[in-house]
């Protein structure tokens, strides 16, 4: 069973919260926020987390690609050849080491970036629809009956 480590900048929490929820319909989902215990430190937990994760879904964006965290997850899961799933939020371009991963483009909807600085956006419908049929792709099952099984 795939498990996944997510990355994304704590600018994005509101739009990824939402669709990193649809994916533990399916699988095990790693996300900072409801993961790391009281009292641990959380660069460990974080280590532990990605070397642990079958998969490491990263939100890309102008927010994640200035985060220093986001760079440091990045070279450890680069470090231990994690596959890197870049899910693309607006026109940021990945550096050229992530740009050779398949993405899951999410830009063309356009209710990331736009508006980020104003109201706190979360996904649009169709974005969930798309990210929904992604999932499924990759987890080699609809998320429906994964759920079943």
């Amino acid at each position: 069973m795939k498990t996944f480590f997510v990355s994304y900048s704590s600018a994005d929490r509101e739009f990824v919260t939402p669709l990193v929820q649809l994916l533990r319909v399916a699988a095990p989902a790693f996300l900072d926020r409801d993961c790391i215990p009281l009292g641990r430190r959380w660069r460990e937990v974080i280590t532990e987390a990605i070397g642990a994760a079958t998969d490491v879904l990263l939100f890309w964006c102008a927010h994640s690609r200035t985060s220093k965290e986001v760079a440091w997850e990045v070279r450890q899961a680069l470090a231990l050849e994690k596959p890197l799933i870049p899910v693309l939020l607006d026109d940021a371009a990945l550096p050229p080491k992530l740009a050779r991963y398949q993405s899951l483009a999410m830009r063309q909807f356009g209710s990331h970036a736009a508006t980020r600085s104003i109201v706190p956006i979360r996904p649009a419908a169709a974005e969930v629809q798309q990210f929904h049929a992604e999932l499924a792709q990759l987890l080699g099952a609809p998320i429906e009956a994964l759920r079943a099984g």
